[in-house]
């Protein structure tokens, strides 16, 4: 007798089965598939000053950086960018207040009308349960937004108590909310942190579930030249993940520059990375630059003094974007120094 036989009369008959079984676990009809009527997800959302975007429609994609790298304010350029567009957008707000968030709106060129006509600002304080998950859909049906944004990540699951090291807690989350906003058609961006810093910094904290999640792209952010209010910065945007193979793992795709304006705001514009970020030079110089600092005797090492003593024959443009490459993958740390210098220090090595 096998294992099952003596369960056998307590199934359900196989004509009752089709009625009371999950929709997931039947068969899925391939035909409009095979017949070619599916066509391969490309981003629409983001985009650079080539017409290139980041984020895909429909698929849960994702954002990480370590705190007060610029994460946010990426964020909030798709937020803008999506508005202007004619596009509802929706944000569930976690760490931030409505002012705060209206104004760095502002700041970033968004206008009133758009804000109040545009934007879905929900700041959630219960946990993502089936009725807060029955409204939540309701309203993408109800706006259409193109992007719904959860900012972050660690404070919805700290909403809930769940672990983020936990894939049996993370993963279950991740289907019943990201995946079924996604589902309704919008992009969704999952905003969180980044793993600690002798990890690997492609990878959010956290569980595996994470990554795994992601059914569009993920992207690591990094402040090459930190924001500062009146002088503007530079963000570094590097795909951690893209299922779809639009971008490589670990290749820089987007330099966001924030540039002054004179009414006090700030202009952001996504660049396509200089033809020199993927010259093949700038990979073995990104491995000079970790080995300069980590030999040098002076801690933290001047941006002049590293492009000196780098152990590789390359052009300084190809030294200098390797090393803001080496920076964006986490390997080295770049602090501010006097009179607008750049210090440099390895990450994870004893600074003390």
């Amino acid at each position: 007798m096998g294992r099952f036989d003596d369960l056998a009369g307590l199934a359900p008959a196989p004509a009752e089965l089709v009625d009371i079984v999950d929709d997931s676990c039947l068969p899925v009809d391939l035909t409009a598939v095979v017949a070619g009527n599916f066509t391969q997800p490309v981003p629409t959302i983001l985009r650079r000053d080539d017409g290139q975007s980041l984020v895909y429609p429909g698929e849960v994609n994702g954002v990480h950086g370590s705190s007060g790298e610029g994460k946010g304010w990426l964020t909030l350029i798709a937020i803008v960018e999506q508005m202007r567009a004619g596009h509802a957008v929706m944000l569930l707000d976690l760490e931030d207040t409505a002012a705060s968030i209206v104004a760095r709106l502002r700041i970033l060129g968004a206008t009133d009308s758009d804000i109040l006509e545009r934007l879905v600002y929900i700041r959630p304080h219960v946990e993502f349960g089936p009725i807060s998950m029955a409204h939540y859909v309701m309203l993408v049906e109800q706006h259409r937004p193109s992007i719904v944004v959860v900012d972050s990540l660690g404070e919805a699951f700290g909403l809930e108590g769940i672990n983020e090291d936990r894939d049996f807690e993370v993963g279950p989350w991740l289907r019943r909310v990201a995946r079924r906003v996604a589902d309704v058609g919008p992009a969704v961006w999952l905003v969180d942190h980044s793993t600690k810093a002798n990890d690997n910094p492609l990878f959010p904290s956290g569980s595996k579930r994470k990554r795994a999640a992601i059914t569009g792209a993920s992207y690591l952010v990094t402040a090459t030249t930190p924001l500062v209010a009146g002088q503007g910065g530079r963000l570094r945007v590097t795909c951690a993940k893209d299922r779809h193979g639009t971008y490589r793992r670990g290749e820089v795709v987007a330099d966001a520059v924030f540039t002054p304006t004179q009414t006090g705001g700030l202009a952001p514009k996504l660049y396509t990375p200089s033809a020199v970020d993927t010259e093949p030079v700038v990979e073995f110089a990104v491995r000079a630059a970790v080995k300069a600092v980590r030999s040098s005797d002076v801690s933290p090492l001047p941006l002049r003094v590293l492009v000196e003593q780098m152990p590789i024959k390359c052009r300084k443009e190809a030294k200098y974007a390797a090393i803001d490459l080496a920076v964006a993958r986490g390997l080295l740390s770049e602090a501010p120094g006097p009179r607008n210098s750049r210090l440099f220090t390895v990450v994870g090595d004893d600074e003390s």
